[in-house]
Formats: C-alpha cells, sequence, structure tokens
C-alpha cells in the first residue's frame, strides 16, 4: 500500500491572531497584571487542536507584512474595519509578541512577506 502524502498547512497568522483577539473582546481573559490572552490562548488552542486532530506533517505560519495586492486593487479593502484605541492596539500589539513567543516553543516556522 503506498505511503499517504506528506501534508503541509500554512496559517494565516494575522488572521487567526485578530478573530481570536476579537472573539472575547466584551471579557477578556486576562492576566493578574491585566494583559490580555485572549488571543495566546485562541491560537495555542488552535494549534493543539490541529497537532492532535490533522497531524500535519509540516506546518508554517505566515504573516503578511504591511499592505498587500488586495489594498492596490481594492481601496476599500478591510475599511469597515474600526480604528483600535491606543489600548486596544497596544493589548493587540503584545498579544502579536506573545504568539511569536508561543510559536518558538512549538519550534513553528514564521514566514513574513509583503504583498
Amino acid at each position: 500500500m503506498p505511503e499517504a502524502p506528506a501534508t503541509l498547512y500554512l496559517v494565516d497568522g494575522y488572521a487567526l491572531i485578530y478573530r481570536a483577539f476579537f472573539a472575547m473582546i466584551a471579557r477578556p481573559l486576562t492576566t493578574r497584571r491585566g494583559e490580555n490572552t485572549s488571543a495566546a490562548w485562541g491560537v495555542t488552542n488552535f494549534l493543539l487542536r490541529l497537532f492532535e486532530r490533522r497531524r500535519p506533517d509540516y506546518l508554517a505560519w505566515v504573516h503578511d507584512m504591511g499592505e498587500s495586492f488586495r489594498h492596490q486593487a481594492y481601496p476599500g479593502y478591510k475599511a469597515t474595519r474600526e480604528k483600535l484605541t491606543r489600548e486596544l492596539q497596544q493589548d493587540f500589539d503584545r498579544s502579536v509578541e506573545r504568539i511569536v513567543q508561543i510559536l518558538d516553543a512549538f519550534h513553528l516556522p514564521l514566514i513574513g512577506a509583503e504583498g
């Protein structure tokens, strides 16, 4: 019987972080010091479930850096998203930093590209 082909999963990193961060925005998970950990929790759960249920041979986390071709093709791309308050932006940025640490702990490559 032939061996099954290897599986590769590419995770759209910012989309998952954004979804996990805002899924519990009304009642975020926080540390005792008040650090919002909702996105880190959501991403970690996603990865653990993916490893358990799908058992990928290869997995990479992909971040789009800056604006993409979509912004040039359609100026209204993501225009309906509300501007984050300064505090929410700081929480989101800290969440991204935490998630990069989590990816490192999982030994997952982080691939970033413009456009």
